[in-house]
Formats: structure tokens, sequence, C-alpha cells
């Protein structure tokens, strides 16, 4: 059969038009590797070639395509033409020539994975490392990245998350209050000592007059418990709050 026409299309693909009504649409390397224009004849071999070329160019471009949405590791891209059901071995190909090409390099993704952690998220160095063993980025280049974060930077990361945790859990007290902001912080992969030298340079008793909570309660419960069932009732619920015992033995009641 003979290629009638050739049509451009978008991301490097062409549009080839044969005698036969039949059309392929090929990356343009494929076009040019096989040198394919117009009035070229294709006999059953050459077409066999084009397609297996065409195949094999398919994930490499699907990877590009993905890396232009933002920089990718190498399991990345490895688990994203996995899911196409591409072959292992051509796979490692596509893989071996993007890292040649320097569209794939761990190392930079990680510095600019660890860059974006610390500006845009509330992350820690903690949870950091972790996402950075999850994308199986090397041990090696994990220790390069993480022994260079600015420790003023966590510092000044903390100091204004225990802030707006102070006013996001007002509603609790002291150690109570505390606590709470230990374990979320902990959670977000921040060093435990790092985080209590912090937290012990806070002050964490409650603005709120003790009082007003305990007048507040009495009238809630006062109609369903009286002596010292009320009193231990009320002072239940002030000990969730993070009230201490000094604190409720000083309520004027």
């Amino acid at each position: 059969m003979k290629v009638l026409k050739i049509k451009k299309m978008s991301k490097g693909k062409y549009k080839v038009t044969f005698d036969n009504n039949s059309n392929l649409v090929l990356y343009e390397e494929v076009i040019i590797n096989n040198l394919i224009l117009a009035g070229k004849n294709v006999d059953s071999k050459l077409l066999e070639k084009i397609n297996s070329d065409n195949y094999k160019a398919t994930p490499y471009h699907l990877a590009l395509d993905y890396i232009n949405v933002r920089m990718r590791s190498r399991e990345e891209i490895r688990k994203h033409l996995a899911n196409k059901k591409f072959d292992e071995s051509l796979i490692d190909e596509v893989i071996v020539k993007l890292e040649r090409e320097g569209y794939i390099n761990d190392l930079a993704f990680a510095k600019a994975y660890v860059n974006d952690r610390l500006n845009l998220s509330n992350d820690g160095v903690g949870k950091i490392e972790t996402a950075l063993n999850s994308f199986k980025i090397n041990d090696n280049i994990i220790k390069e990245v993480l022994v260079n974060v600015d420790e003023h930077q966590i510092s000044d990361k903390l100091d204004k998350l225990i802030t707006k945790q102070k006013k996001l859990k007002s509603k609790y007290t002291g150690n109570m209050l505390k606590n709470k902001i230990l374990n979320y912080l902990i959670n977000l992969g921040y060093d435990r000592n790092m985080v209590l030298e912090k937290l012990n340079n806070h002050n964490f008793r409650s603005n709120t007059n003790i009082e007003k909570e305990y007048q507040k309660l009495y009238k809630k419960y006062s109609n369903k418990y009286s002596g010292y069932k009320l009193d231990m009732t009320i002072k239940q619920h002030l000990y969730q709050k993070g009230y201490d015992t000094s604190d409720l033995n000083n309520i004027e009641k």
C-alpha cells in the first residue's frame, strides 16, 4: 500500500493515510526513522516494523506527558507505565532513556520535593522522609537532601503551628492542650524532643475564666445531679478541658 498523505497532529503525532483508506497515528520519530513520506510504498514487513517502533515509542511519550505535569521520580514513572500494562523490559529501556536525557533525576526530584513540602505544607522532616522512601528514592540521596534542611526554617514552622493550634484548640487548656499539640506535631513528622523544647516555651493556661466555665457546666448538669455527683461531673469535664487540680480548687461556688 502507498502513503497518500501525512497530517501533523498534537503531542508529536502524525496521521498517516494510505491508499486503501486505512490510517495510522504515528510518533514523529517513527515517521523519521522509517523515512515515511507521501508516495512511499509500505509492504507488510515495513508495516510490521512501523507498528513495532510505534508501540515502543508509546511508553516514552506517555512518560513525557506524565512528567510535563510535574517532576517525577523513577519509581513514579515505573508505576505509571506498569499500570498501562507495558512489558517490564520496555519500561526499563524507557527509564534509561529518560535518565540519559535528563527527564528523570531522583536527586533533583528529592530536592524539589523537600523544598515544596517544607514551604507548601505543614509536614515535618520525618513525614517528608517517609514520603521519599515511598518513592523508593535511594537512601544516600535522602540523607543528602535532608541533612541540608534549614533548622531555623523548621523552628519557625513549629512556632507558627503551635500558635495556630492553640487558637484552634482553645476549648482545651494546660497539659491537655499541650499534649494534643504534641501529638499533632509528632504525627506531622516533627522530632519529639524539638517539639517538647518548643512547647515548654509556650503558655498553655487558658485565658477563659474557669469560673465562667464552671457556671456554664453547673447550669447544664444541676437539673440532673446534685451534691457530690454534680461536683465530680463538672470537675471531670473541666479536667477534660485541661484544667488542673489547683484551678478547680480555687473556684468560688
